[in-house]
């Protein structure tokens, strides 16, 4: 599929939700975004990379699975892989948002997959240290081993203030076989129970399972 971002509706009778998967952001190795935002909305939406966001000025709210937390000046957060989240301007906000592959942190990704935290938002410094970030992210002198050096600094202080939890064991790799599946089928007329026979699950368990992971 040449598509860059995979777009799928599961929609049962009961359900009518859509969801974006960012694939570009989920298969490509040592990738990187980055942006200073102002008034940030994004709908719900999942990729295999990490997610840090920093607020400058105003509010943000962060939705992360069924959660909601609101971010202000100076506030933190970083979204782990695989994590649904979505982002809501009340009224004015400016924040700094960089996503970057598993492949530059690929010990941290190792260790927290199957963990969550409890309160993904954290100090990670003043304006003046995220600029510096910033400038050493945009640098054209800045190689592999720079990059690497850089985010696993923000996974170093979101760890130290993060209260990280595990989850349902299979609750990742399950995630990952339906985006999978609907790959494969996306041209095809898709159903919750023809996902759940593909997989040997019951309608009610997954259907139960991306209740509680997508707040559907």
């Amino acid at each position: 599929m040449n598509r860059q971002k995979l777009i799928y509706l599961i929609k049962p009778r009961e359900w009518q939700r859509v969801i974006e998967y960012e694939k570009h952001r989920s298969e490509s190795k040592n990738y990187i975004y980055n942006q200073i935002i102002t008034n940030l909305n994004f709908n719900q939406h999942f990729h295999k990379s990490f997610e840090f966001v920093y607020i400058f000025d105003g509010t943000l709210e962060l939705t992360i699975d069924n959660d909601t937390y609101c971010l202000t000046c100076d506030n933190s957060a970083l979204i782990l892989p695989n994590q649904i989240h979505s982002y809501r301007t009340p009224r004015y906000s400016k924040c700094f948002l960089c996503i970057f592959s598993i492949s530059f942190v690929y010990d941290f990704y190792e260790k927290t997959r199957n963990m969550r935290a409890i309160n993904p938002v954290f100090k990670f410094g003043k304006d003046e240290n995220i600029n510096m970030l910033i400038s050493k992210i945009n640098s054209p002198d800045t190689g592999d081993y720079g990059y690497k050096s850089i985010f696993y600094t923000i996974c170093d202080v979101f760890s130290k203030s993060a209260r990280l939890i595990t989850t349902q064991k299979d609750s990742v790799s399950l995630l990952d076989k339906i985006v999978l599946f609907l790959q494969e089928n996306f041209r095809e007329d898709i159903s919750l129970k023809n996902i759940a026979a593909s997989f040997g699950y019951t309608y009610n368990y997954l259907s139960g399972y991306l209740n509680k992971r997508f707040g559907i």
